[in-house]
């Protein structure tokens, strides 16, 4: 919201009926999640000391705050809805939500500044919360200094994950691309942010290509595209290696082989998280999903066609049951791994569960990599060994 006099009356309204008060935001979703993984983290978010306490278990062994706990000035209203809903004069298709903010710290962005200090200690960087500036020059310039310090010599090996968001700007999408798109490796992405993403390539390309709206839920469709944009990203030798793509029917990672490794590990686990996160599991009562199969909404094709440059796959729904993760090889770089998702009829949260899906996939092929590009043998990180900055 522009207004932020009228943003703060409706939160103060917001705030008498809300069911829940929490930690929000990419970033610290992405902390999160690799803090329950078992990672040591560096955050670089406005955090204070009552949500480190509730989340982050107090573990400053594990848990490194960049700037000092301080207090949170960023409100986001998250107004949930679900699946058979009835919103005006039609039927909800699918659960979703619709957020308003008015963000002061995060167009700010003034952590960054002890973040650049810090970075030498770091082996992922993972940037995600740019989708909500309202000053357009302060954005470029945060940017393109971002992207000059991660680009310096002693800092190129780090790998850099951005996770993308829903811009309401389509110039400030654009802009972000253009400055940060040559330096990162892995890049996160809904469905719908996926479509903004091809979109954006082909238009550097002059395609011009227009999309029906309905086409994010065409799972062919988003394979095929899949598999154009990784010619793209080849065509100007981009350095992004790893593209993951979370949808309401599947889960999808292709990456550079040489560089990423463990692609149905990785997409496993993006599938229980969100099975977690959505169903309100932990790990401690998750076995009890094998009680609550009627919750669960099961969706496989009859078959999947999938077309790569060395010939086309065919799975068939009977092979999809039995082995719901798979993996292949796109081309002599590119493989890529799915895995069919399950659909939690009544998800009891939303706020947070691309994030969630997204940086578990990231995690579980960070864990596991290639010690030689020229060797064919993983090493298994102990995940204490692993720095994640978020």
């Amino acid at each position: 919201m522009v207004n932020p006099t009228l943003f703060d009356y409706i939160r103060k309204i917001a705030q008498k009926h809300a069911k829940e008060e929490d930690l929000g935001g990419n970033a610290s979703t992405m902390a999160l999640r690799a803090f329950l993984e078992g990672c040591r983290i560096k955050v670089g978010f406005p955090l204070n000391k009552h949500y480190f306490d509730k989340h982050f278990k107090s573990d400053h062994s594990r848990v490194e705050v960049i700037d000092g706990l301080r207090s949170i000035k960023d409100y986001h209203l998250s107004i949930n809805y679900y699946r058979k809903d009835d919103m005006f004069d039609f039927r909800i298709p699918r659960s979703n939500r619709i957020f308003l903010n008015h963000d002061i710290a995060n167009n700010a962005m003034d952590i960054l500044e002890p973040f650049y200090r810090r970075m030498h200690t770091m082996d992922i960087i993972a940037l995600g919360g740019t989708q909500l500036p309202n000053n357009f020059s302060h954005f470029v310039q945060t940017l393109v200094r971002l992207n000059g310090k991660l680009s310096l010599p002693e800092h190129i090996h780090r790998r850099v994950h951005l996770e993308s968001s829903a811009f309401s700007n389509s110039t400030f999408y654009k802009t972000q691309l253009d400055i940060l798109l040559p330096r990162i490796d892995s890049f996160g992405m809904n469905e719908r942010e996926f479509m903004d993403f091809a979109q954006y390539m082909e238009v550097r390309k002059n395609l011009g290509t227009s999309y029906d709206a309905k086409s994010k839920y065409d799972e062919s469709y988003l394979i095929r595209k899949m598999f154009h944009i990784l010619h793209l990203i080849d065509e100007d030798d981009f350095r992004l290696n790893r593209i993951s793509v979370h949808t309401i029917n599947f889960h999808m990672v292709c990456f550079d082989r040489k560089i990423w490794r463990t692609g149905k590990l990785s997409i496993a686990k993006a599938i229980l998280v969100s099975l977690q996160v959505a169903g309100n599991y932990t790990e401690e009562n998750f076995h009890q999903i094998a009680e609550d199969l009627d919750l669960l909404q099961f969706s496989f094709p009859e078959k999947i066609h999938i077309f790569t440059t060395k010939g086309k796959m065919t799975i068939t729904k009977e092979e999809l049951v039995k082995q719901p993760v798979f993996s292949f090889m796109y081309d002599d770089k590119w493989k890529c791994a799915m895995g069919k998702t399950v659909e939690i009829k009544n998800p009891t949260r939303l706020r947070g569960l691309g994030d969630n899906i997204s940086s578990a996939s990231l995690l579980y092929q960070s864990l596991t990599k290639f010690d030689d590009p020229s060797e064919e043998v993983t090493k298994e990180l102990k995940s204490t060994e692993q720095e994640i900055d978020l």
